[in-house]
């Protein structure tokens, strides 16, 4: 290579730096240094379609994340505190949004060896969830509460639609009787779907160093 090619490669904004660390991001390992030659060196034109084929590749993983989580059941956290706001009773569990019981109807079913941790251990519980006494949910010899229903039912639907929000029922758990609190949010999109826009982002990358190659 001729010392006036090098300078190029080297003075374009400092772009040699950059290239390395993309080809160490998208390969995983060491390429060859991308060199420069007299009839081939790198220009602001090859650049913007660089970075118009990356965003091309951004808005696919966009668009099949989204449609990835269209057809993805949610996935519910459950949180029971009591009783009152200085209770020591902790249990939590999820459940998805559109969950098959193990068994009953509408008035009520359950989910047997659901893990549920309990004050930091986890235990296999049957927790059942009612619609009688106004609603509530239980689980076996750790908690039972009554006050507001937690699903609904459609007689159209062959499974039950469990509620989100926080809810305060009254009964007993391992820190005696009172008012429990139960809170029901969204659990944030499964890390699957992440490494599937990882990938995606990856096969691109290799396909940019091969032309550039």
């Amino acid at each position: 290579m001729t010392g006036g090619a090098d300078a190029r490669c080297t003075g374009l904004l400092g772009l040699e730096w950059p290239l390395e660390f993309a080809k160490t991001f998208f390969v995983g390992v060491w390429l060859e240094r991308l060199e420069c030659c007299d009839d081939a060196v790198l220009d602001w034109g090859s650049m913007t379609s660089i970075i118009r084929r990356f965003g091309l590749a951004f808005a696919l993983v966009v668009l099949l994340t989204g449609a990835s989580s269209a057809y993805a059941d949610t996935i519910l956290n459950y949180q029971i505190t009591g009783p009152g706001t200085n209770g020591t009773f902790n249990a939590s569990f999820t459940l998805f949004a559109h969950p098959t019981p193990s068994g009953g109807n509408s008035l009520a079913f359950w989910f047997s060896s659901l893990p549920v941790d309990v004050n930091g251990t986890w235990n296999n519980l049957t927790v059942i969830f009612t619609s009688l006494l106004g609603g509530g949910v239980a689980g076996t010899n750790s908690f039972a509460l009554v006050g507001q229903q937690l699903f609904s039912w459609p007689s159209s639907s062959s499974t039950p639609t469990m509620n989100i929000g926080k809810f305060s029922l009254s009964g007993a758990a391992g820190s005696g009787w009172g008012t429990y609190t139960v809170a029901v949010s969204r659990v944030r999109e499964p890390a699957s779907l992440l490494l599937l826009g990882a990938g995606l982002l990856l096969l691109f990358g290799v396909h940019l160093l091969r032309r550039l190659a």
